[in-house]
């Protein structure tokens, strides 16, 4: 517990983005969310197909100049954003409903 809050606080000081890596979680989840949130501004409504998001949030980790992220191959790591990004909003609906 210790350690993930020196850790959470030596990211305010923010490294470099081709610097962040999947050792680095706290850096690395921030990374991704963000990523990923900027992808479903694209495919929010129709998905990317399932299967794919994690083959979509590498592409855009590398493109954003995550390199060491995209090339460990990290994904989502939220259920929710995985499923909203490959099937859509009417998949996300669906997986809300079911859980709820």
């Amino acid at each position: 517990m210790q350690y993930r809050i020196l850790e959470t606080k030596l990211q305010s000081i923010q490294l470099p983005r081709d610097q962040i890596n999947v050792a680095n979680s706290t850096g690395a989840r921030k990374a991704v969310y963000s990523v990923s949130l900027s992808l479903l501004k694209r495919y929010g409504l129709a998905g990317c197909g399932t299967g794919s998001s994690d083959l979509v949030l590498n592409h855009e980790l590398k493109q954003q100049g995550y390199t060491l992220l995209a090339a460990q191959g990290i994904q989502t790591h939220s259920q929710l954003l995985k499923t909203w990004l490959e099937t859509g909003l009417l998949g996300f609906l669906s997986l809300i409903t079911f859980l709820f």
